[in-house]
């Protein structure tokens, strides 16, 4: 897998007077490469990629 682009917003919610965090991670390529990104945040509760970047592309690395 190619290295995964992250960007970092705060959005301002004026209906609740309250800011969003908001991470964007780029478009994917398969939703199985997708589903195995958000698994990984998901279960792990970060946003480092360099377990799975690391691993062969054949490889499955699907946490879950």
């Amino acid at each position: 897998m190619k290295d995964i682009q992250t960007k970092l917003f705060i959005e301002e919610d004026k209906s609740i007077d309250r800011c969003n965090i908001v991470i964007r991670i780029e478009s994917l390529p398969t939703k199985e490469q997708a589903l195995e990104v958000a698994s990984y945040i998901f279960i792990t509760k970060q946003i480092d990629f360099t377990d799975i970047l690391l691993a062969p592309d054949n490889t499955k690395r699907t946490l879950h």
